[in-house]
């Protein structure tokens, strides 16, 4: 048996969070644009004031987005029709002007051929800007750019070193209307564009901020106007004020176009390379349905020819001789001799080689890159300490105890995940089970609405069935594991959606959780001192690509286990 510590497995925010959304229809200037904030200052609506529970309808099924006539391409632009939304600027930094000695240079190549529009701004200094920006920098959300993320452009990062202590802090400081907006913030990409002026220099009154839609090749930009010190809302110019532009790839670079005048920007790989700086290719998934096979970090660093390369694997193992080969325009292959494991302390190895080539995109002004495998682009645009807590610091009891985890014992926790998920799936198969269980942290979602009725905490008649049917098939896994010394407890939380108050549905997701809890005492006595329940009202919404709340996927109740962390860290 193991020493007693303990590891949460949980399910955590979908990686959708943090992407951008895209779909949807040509903007017109009555049309919000999908996947980004009102174009007025508003702030989002308020929680409903009888503090009644959350809502009863589920959400409207999208309708399929009208075509786009995609601009004629041209020799130097790949088209970018097969590219979703959330994957064009979100990933992507095009950089031309480096601010030293060789500015003015690049500033009068930008400048050629440009045109100009001539603005007068609300203090009546009128000044010039280029109809195209010659830096587009991607941003995953807008946290940096409120008083929470202080101007710092690693505030989203910093957000997972302890992301359930700042979002309780949210809510006690702004309350619920500034909570909600809290997450629009956090579920809102946002570009940063910088112009050049007639004189060969930045424009005066950039860089500037926009949210964005992107529907085939075209590229709809809105000026964010500022947030709300109070309330935290987001203000963005009107729609009818936005500008369109074209754009494509070559290679890595993103081209541009806007007024019949198109320009290539270079991405930050490809200037570190001009100039003979580190080339780095670095990512992680935590998102396993947008990952390359089983493939959940890819390492590339050549320092001047010395070369570090990394690939892990989300069965917690680590590849032997791992290489990671980026060649022109934009392939990239990877390859590795087999796999190394960590347990109980020691090192197991497994001669299991592969390779995995196709395209990348880099993403050196967000995080990570994309790998087009197989016809589908894999998302590795996850931060480490993002990664560390979506698969294992969120499941610590002290979330913030990932980020000083050594490696080995990473592997080690990942490869006990792995064995837990395996093991819950075929016992699920076996019995015919349908149940939603995340394959990275074995977390099994239960649906409210099989569970309870509208607006009750009390199981209802079908949701007894349910849970009979499911534990009859969990059962067996979950005893095994607790006298394994793996599973040390199972906890068991309630969620909802963001209709109501906070208050009204904090003490909802606390009753609900602890009558699943009851009913699975009565049916198994033995996990009486095993089992716990925790309420979490709508303080972790499940949200769509677009940053919206998924009101129907937010009521749930999840059921998770707590693993032995053993001694070590």
């Amino acid at each position: 048996m193991k020493k007693k510590g303990t590891f949460v497995i949980t399910l955590v925010l979908t990686a959708s969070l943090l992407l951008a959304g895209c779909g949807g229809s040509k903007p017109s200037d009555n049309s919000a644009a999908s996947g980004s904030p009102a174009e007025s200052s508003a702030p989002a609506a308020n929680p409903s004031d009888s503090g009644s529970k959350e809502s009863e309808a589920t959400e409207p099924v999208a309708t399929e987005p009208a075509a786009t006539e995609p601009a004629a391409s041209t020799s130097e632009t790949v088209p970018a029709e097969e590219l979703s939304g959330e994957m064009l600027i979100g990933h992507h930094t095009a950089v031309l002007v480096d601010f030293g000695d060789e500015g003015k240079e690049y500033f009068d190549k930008f400048n050629s051929g440009m045109k100009f529009n001539h603005i007068t701004d609300d203090q009546g200094v009128e000044y010039s800007s280029s109809v195209v920006p010659f830096s587009v920098i991607g941003r995953r959300n807008c946290l940096q750019l409120s008083e929470i993320g202080k101007g710092s452009s690693d505030a989203a990062k910093e957000f997972y070193k302890d992301p359930e202590g700042i979002k309780k802090s949210v809510l006690e400081q702004y309350g619920d209307e500034g909570y909600l907006n809290f997450l629009k913030l956090f579920g809102t990409p946002y570009l940063t564009m910088t112009f050049s002026n007639e004189d060969g220099e930045k424009a005066t009154r950039h860089p500037a901020n926009y949210v964005y839609e992107v529907q085939g090749n075209k590229l709809y930009c809105g000026e964010i106007l500022g947030i709300d010190e109070a309330t935290l809302a987001l203000s963005v110019r009107d729609r009818s004020e936005w500008d369109e532009y074209t754009f494509g790839f070559n290679g890595l670079n993103l081209v541009i176009g806007k007024d019949g005048v198109q320009k290539e920007l270079l991405c930050n790989y490809n200037v570190n390379k001009e100039k003979g700086g580190m080339l780095s290719v670095m990512g992680y998934s935590a998102d396993s349905s947008s990952r390359a096979g089983d493939i959940i970090h890819i390492g590339h660093q050549d320092n001047n020819g010395s070369v570090t390369d990394n690939i892990w694997f989300s069965d917690g193992s680590r590849a032997i001789d791992p290489v990671v080969k980026v060649e022109e325009p934009n392939k990239l292959t990877i390859s590795w001799s087999g796999k190394k494991f960590i347990k109980d302390g020691k090192q197991e190895e497994v001669s299991e080689p592969g390779e995995i080539s196709g395209e990348w995109l880099d993403s050196m002004g967000s995080s990570g890159f994309l790998f087009k495998v197989d016809g589908k682009w894999c998302n590795y645009q996850a931060w480490e300490d993002e990664y560390k807590y979506v698969i294992l610091g969120k499941a610590l009891e002290d979330s913030t105890g990932a980020a000083d985890m050594t490696a080995d014992k990473q592997s080690e926790l990942k490869s006990e995940q792995n064995d837990l998920v395996k093991r819950l799936k075929e016992a699920f198969d076996k019995a015919g089970i349908s149940a939603e269980i995340d394959s990275d942290t074995g977390v099994i979602t239960l649906n409210t609405n099989i569970l309870y009725a509208f607006d009750d905490a009390s199981l209802s008649d079908e949701g007894k069935e349910y849970l009979d049917s499911f534990l009859n098939a969990a059962m067996p896994v979950i005893s095994e594991t607790i006298h394994e010394g793996i599973v040390a407890k199972i906890n068991v939380e309630g969620h909802t959606d963001t209709e109501g108050e906070f208050e009204y549905n904090q003490t909802l997701s606390e009753d609900r959780a602890q009558s699943v809890v009851e009913y699975i005492v009565s049916q198994y006595p033995e996990l009486e001192s095993t089992i716990t329940s925790k309420g979490y009202s709508f303080l972790n919404p499940i949200l769509k690509e677009n940053g919206e709340v998924d009101m129907e996927a937010s009521r749930r109740v999840e059921f998770r286990f707590v693993l032995n962390t053993g001694s070590g860290n």
